[in-house]
């Protein structure tokens, strides 16, 4: 017998099932149009019968080259333009690339001759001509005459080639342009003029902070007014005062509206977590807290204790007044005996009593305690509630005003691109 074997055994590109072989291209096909629909993704996005078979063909083949068949090694180019290669195979099967060159200069130049021409259309202006005549300018071979006509024409083209419309246009951006400087210098002014040189925001905080703290025992001038001129805190303040400088001075006074805002956020949540943080503003309210809750501890130990001191003398009493009975029932001839026990029975008697009236005035202490409790309690939730209004007076003075200006502002900024957008729109030949 002989062994067989099929031929895919040994060349690649043969399979045993006829099914698995790769498409000969014997029909024509527009391998540019394939080629441009992978690029853009969608014949491989696209789906028919016929090339979700050939999908499947293709994973089995890629399964048996896998299976049977190692690269010796890949070699993959990538060019666009004009481009030469050279690839080789050494005596081992191994394949490189021996040399490769690429230009793709004319594909760039044809897209920017594309672009110039579509664009000069829109700005009714040679944009490919004066793109030619800047290349001829830095040719520093071009004589002198030459290089003359090339510098009037590209004046020409640049300078006073506009139409009316085009000038009419520009000076309406200019006054739009204009109007939002306008806009822009006043919003820094009225934001310098609160800040120096007696700072608004400050003096504001401190009158909300005395109505606040009116009396309350707290003088704002030892405990929240260093707050806002500490350093850690002014330190915000100092960079805002700096960015809104008189307005004369600043070069972009726009970025000087935006730094000095966010410097005046920073102030604000620096000051609002230094006032909620600031333990002095009911220090005396938690020491007298602490205090009532000791004496309402110590009072419900004394009612505990006069409490079960009522308990001990009634059962004392209890007994003290059975005794006695018995006695009068066993004995009722003997005076002395019956005495004595009643006599126990009458101390028993005074001793409940008197513990009785222990067990009322521990029980008067506990309430007193226990109010004394309750009102220093409510003493402290005021006390946090003014720390707490403190807070918010710097928020009421503060948000609020760099939430403002920073509207107006972004306000300003979308009608001056609003105008650009319309100018520009109207430049579009229709």
């Amino acid at each position: 017998m002989a062994y067989l074997r099929p031929s895919s055994a040994y060349l690649r590109s043969v399979f045993a099932a006829t099914e698995t072989q790769t498409d000969p291209g014997l029909g024509w096909r527009n391998l540019l149009n394939d080629s441009v629909l992978n690029t853009l993704h969608k014949a491989r996005d696209a789906v028919s019968a016929e090339k979700v078979q050939r999908r499947k063909q293709g994973d089995v083949r890629e399964t048996l080259d896998k299976a049977f068949w190692q690269n010796v090694n890949t070699v993959r180019l990538n060019a666009g333009g004009s481009s030469n290669f050279v690839v080789a195979k050494d005596d081992l099967g191994n394949w490189y690339v021996k040399a490769m060159g690429s230009d793709p200069s004319a594909m760039i130049k044809a897209a920017k001759q594309l672009a110039l021409y579509n664009t000069g259309a829109r700005f009714n202006s040679n944009l490919l001509r004066v793109d030619e005549l800047r290349e001829r300018l830095d040719d520093k071979a071009l004589d002198g005459d030459e290089r003359g006509r090339a510098e009037r024409e590209l004046n020409g083209l640049t300078g006073t080639q506009g139409s009316a419309a085009a000038t009419a246009r520009a000076t309406t951006l200019r006054l739009f342009q204009d109007n939002h400087n306008a806009q822009t210098l006043s919003h820094l002014k009225d934001l310098a003029r609160r800040l120096q040189p007696n700072n608004e925001y400050f003096n504001a905080i401190v009158e909300r902070w005395k109505t606040t703290f009116t009396d309350s025992g707290v003088d704002i001038t030892k405990e929240l007014v260093p707050l806002a001129t500490g350093a850690d805190v002014q330190k915000h303040m100092a960079q805002a005062q700096l960015a809104a400088v008189p307005p004369e001075e600043i070069a972009e006074p726009g970025r000087a509206i935006v730094d000095s805002l966010a410097a005046l956020s920073r102030y604000r949540l620096s000051l609002r977590g230094s006032v909620l943080a600031l333990a002095t503003l009911s220090a005396a309210e938690t020491t007298s807290v602490g205090n009532a809750e000791s004496l309402a501890i110590k009072a419900r130990d004394g009612r505990d204790t006069a409490l079960k001191a009522v308990e001990d003398s009634t059962k004392l009493l209890s007994d003290a007044t059975r005794r006695a009975d018995e006695e009068k029932a066993k004995s009722p001839k003997d005076e002395a005996r019956i005495r004595d026990t009643t006599k126990l029975a009458d101390d028993a008697m005074r001793s409940a009593t008197e513990k009785s009236l222990q067990l009322s005035a521990a029980l008067a202490t506990v309430k007193t305690a226990e109010d004394s409790l309750l009102q220093s309690r409510k003493l402290l939730a005021a006390a946090n509630t003014r720390r707490d209004k403190a807070a918010d007076d710097v928020d009421a003075v503060l948000r609020k005003d760099v939430d403002d200006r920073a509207s107006d502002r972004l306000r300003a900024i979308t009608e001056f691109e609003s105008a650009i957008r319309v100018i520009g729109q109207s430049n579009i030949p229709s």
